[in-house]
């Protein structure tokens, strides 16, 4: 007798480490579930975006939020110049395929109306059409951009898509300056984020 409640106390044991790990297992799908609701208030849609004549900095950062260096750079040279954004609102290229810590390679782009003579950091180009732009705006602080981003990576997926080039940040509302950096924490920043896409 002994012996066999021994070989049904193991048998128990058994089953309760197969369904603990079961139920970790629909924990996470639910943490999951609802992580997917808290980011579905973005929309994704596919667009073509014209040609745009930019003139730009291309460089590494530490992080984006480095970037502000190169932003009054090349607004202090299209001063110097003398010449007007063309009424578009300004753009970030980024061009790590994958999230980095550090060093990220990144463009600065504001749309211009007319070509200007270009200097060893800023230059005068035109960024070519897309057909196919996966895009989505999100409206709120640079602190919470992230979420958008997992979003359209997730509608991408899902929609039998690739990326085939830099994401584009459109910044449509950009976030207010304090000493010369952009806020990370204003509220009422709207940024869109444009994909280049193609089917898979």
């Amino acid at each position: 007798m002994r012996g066999m409640l021994k070989l049904r106390q193991a048998e128990i044991r058994q089953k309760v480490q197969e369904e603990t790990e079961r139920l970790a297992r629909v924990e996470a799908r639910l943490r999951q579930i609802e992580q997917e609701d808290a980011v579905s208030k973005y929309d994704v849609v596919i667009k073509k975006v014209e040609p745009i004549l930019v003139a730009s900095i291309r460089d590494i950062v530490p992080t984006p939020a480095g970037q502000g260096s190169l932003w009054n750079e090349l607004g202090g040279y299209l001063a110097m110049q003398h010449v007007h954004p063309a009424g578009l609102p300004p753009m970030t290229l980024y061009y790590d395929e994958e999230y980095k810590d550090r060093d990220w390679d990144i463009e600065v782009c504001m749309p211009i109306d007319a070509v200007l003579p270009e200097s060893q950091r800023v230059k005068v180009r035109t960024l070519s059409a897309v057909s196919t732009m996966a895009c989505t705006i999100h409206a709120g602080p640079f602190s919470t951009i992230n979420e958008a981003y997992q979003a359209i990576g997730k509608w991408i997926e899902a929609n039998g898509y690739r990326i085939c080039g830099p994401v584009r940040e459109i910044y449509i509302r950009p976030a207010e300056q304090t000493s010369g950096v952009a806020s990370q924490s204003d509220p009422n920043t709207v940024t869109e984020i444009q994909f280049p896409v193609e089917k898979v």
